[in-house]
């Protein structure tokens, strides 16, 4: 006899809300303490020359505060950027980019550069750590 296991209805209600708003697991349990904060993590730390990672590159800013965040594809990389809303977080709100990226320089050490958001009335900004990964050979 074949016995049917249905979810919960809280476990669907979360798995439907976490996919809708897009984007991954943001850093952050609670609103930080602070105008704009910025976290970058990658995927790898290495890989072999073009061969796909991402930089997931999470923003929090005050709601009261606009902030310019427009992140690109860095130097030695092709590949795309995804961008998805803001969502609410305390008293501010966070905003979510996915670079899928694929080296197209090496093989050795990549460097990214910091990625930066800054407040449109110059007042306050964030940035990320350079990032570093190491590119390998295909042989």
């Amino acid at each position: 006899m074949r016995r049917c296991v249905r979810p919960a209805p809280v476990l669907l209600l979360a798995l439907l809300v976490t996919t809708s708003c897009g984007g991954r697991e943001r850093p952050w349990t609670e609103a930080p303490r602070v105008a704009i904060d910025l976290v970058a993590k990658l995927s790898a730390t290495s890989v072999p020359l073009l061969a796909p990672f991402e930089v997931q590159l999470d923003l929090y800013r005050r709601k009261d505060l606009e902030v310019d965040f427009e992140p690109a594809v860095p130097a030695g990389c092709s590949g795309t950027v995804e961008l998805f809303g803001e969502q609410e977080l305390g008293d501010g709100r966070t905003r979510q980019a996915v670079l899928r990226l694929v080296p197209i320089a090496g093989p050795g050490p990549l460097k990214l550069p910091p990625f930066v958001a800054k407040a449109k009335d110059g007042t306050v900004s964030a940035s990320t750590a350079e990032l570093q990964l190491e590119v390998t050979s295909l042989l």
